[in-house]
């Protein structure tokens, strides 16, 4: 009997891979870039455009201590929102994020003359067909201004939610968007074909827009409840047989 031991742990280990081999991790923070856009599977866009890249956003207007760069149609200028931007911490005013954060300002009709809503596109590349989204929004400051989310698949809203300054949420309890109006039915085993999207998209509501805090999964190949059954069967069925 103890010499059976090993082979069900390689009969496991074998089942496992079978139903997780092809699953992958698309991080927004991680895979962050301010080299290229597209970048993999990520497009920092602002209504259907993927934006150019800026070296130091507000450098005349003020705001940072340093050059912070990031992805927006001009420095600027009137059309300077929506700006996608990595943190690196010389905000010289009061918001609620932190270096290495992924941070968005939405669009607005004064500083971001003729720009569509904020939003993040993923593509998929193949491989898998299915997605889980995970993820949380907050609003970067408390200055009377408020925001709307949705997160889409192509074109359809899977689910949405609303952020706005003194609710409930932070950057140390963001919006989780799990608790969208989709509940977590809606992020999870998305079917995907190769080229399809998944977007978070991001709306002033109140006023100018703010900037926004962005954390953004998508995972692919997550092993579906029947790949546990399988393993419970796979179990079953070697014991009896050595039976």
């Amino acid at each position: 009997m103890i010499g059976t031991i090993p082979r069900l742990f390689v009969y496991l280990g074998l089942l496992a891979a079978a139903g997780s081999a092809s699953a992958a991790v698309y991080d927004l923070k991680t895979d962050w870039s301010d080299a290229a856009n597209a970048n993999g599977v990520w497009t920092y866009r602002e209504g259907n455009n993927a934006l150019p890249h800026v070296a130091s956003w507000q450098s005349s207007l003020g705001g940072y201590t340093s050059p912070q760069p990031g992805w927006a149609a001009s420095e600027n200028g009137n059309p300077r929102i929506p700006f996608w931007h990595k943190s690196i911490g010389a905000e010289n005013f009061a918001h609620d994020y932190q270096a290495g954060d992924i941070v968005v300002h939405t669009q607005d009709d004064s500083s971001g003359v003729g720009q569509g809503p904020a939003n993040v596109l993923w593509t998929n590349p193949g491989g898998s067909p299915v997605a889980l989204v995970s993820g949380a929004v907050w609003m970067g400051r408390d200055i009377g201004r408020s925001n709307h989310w949705a997160l889409l698949k192509n074109s359809t809203v899977l689910s949405e939610g609303d952020i706005a300054s003194g609710d409930p949420f932070s950057r140390a309890v963001p919006f989780n968007l799990a608790a969208g109006t989709g509940g977590p039915a809606a992020l999870a085993n998305i079917p995907v074909a190769p080229g399809d999207t998944l977007q978070l998209r991001l709306t002033q509501t109140g006023g100018p827009g703010d900037f926004v805090g962005v954390n953004f999964t998508v995972t692919t190949g997550v092993p579906e409840p029947g790949t546990f059954s399988l393993l419970g069967a796979g179990v079953f069925l070697f014991i009896r047989r050595r039976r």
